[in-house]
């Protein structure tokens, strides 16, 4: 069942000339876990109108996934190191796009979502492994921490999938965009989502 969530997507456009586009959306979301795939499931309007496009998003390991559907309507998938093509269809017409995707970095969250901590993406700020079992081994050589195998204490995988309840999940990607043979823009988003407590 669907689980009521708090999105919030945050992107940042640059294009050829370095004009820096910001944009923010804050909204309602529907969230599952199914099969191993995380789904979130929004609606946004687009902007000077009232038509609806309905997005979702779906992360399964390392691959991201971004589906509009709609007046404006693609199919966006992000694996790092990986290109992928797609059409970004529009009511003026058909853009064919590349998504040369360069970083893809998932993570939990403090409870509003936020990172956890400095070493929330295993690494500290200047790019050293985040604490002293970071390494997934204490000092002495014993496995760090009761999530050091990769596992919670109860058997079941550490990670988003276990520990999203809890924690939020924060998503970072950036890509650059191009048409043909033409560079459009970089383009960095970051996707934050904390569960609504107490509702269904």
């Amino acid at each position: 069942m669907a689980e009521k969530a708090m999105l919030t997507l945050e992107g940042r456009q640059r294009d050829e000339s370095g004009e820096e586009t910001v944009t923010k959306l804050r909204t309602q979301a529907d969230y599952s876990i199914r099969n191993g795939c995380h789904y979130i499931l929004y609606e946004e309007k687009l902007p000077d109108s009232e038509a609806v496009v309905k997005n979702l998003i779906k992360l399964k390991g390392s691959v991201l996934e971004m589906t509009k559907r709609g007046p404006v309507s693609s199919r966006m998938v992000f694996e790092a190191g990986q290109s992928h093509r797609t059409d970004y269809v529009t009511p003026y017409g058909i853009l064919p796009l590349e998504v040369c995707t360069q970083e893809l970095e998932v993570c939990a969250g403090e409870p509003d979502g936020r990172p956890a901590g400095p070493g929330a993406s295993g690494r500290e700020p200047d790019g050293r492994p985040a604490g002293p079992g970071a390494s997934g081994r204490e000092p002495d050589g014993r496995p760090a921490g009761p999530g050091a195998s990769g596992r919670e204490p109860h058997g079941r995988p550490a990670g988003p999938e276990s520990n999203f309840q809890e924690n939020g999940l924060e998503i970072r990607l950036s890509y650059r965009l191009a048409s043909g043979e033409q560079f459009l823009s970089h383009c960095a988003i970051t996707i934050s989502l904390a569960l609504l407590r107490g509702t269904s």
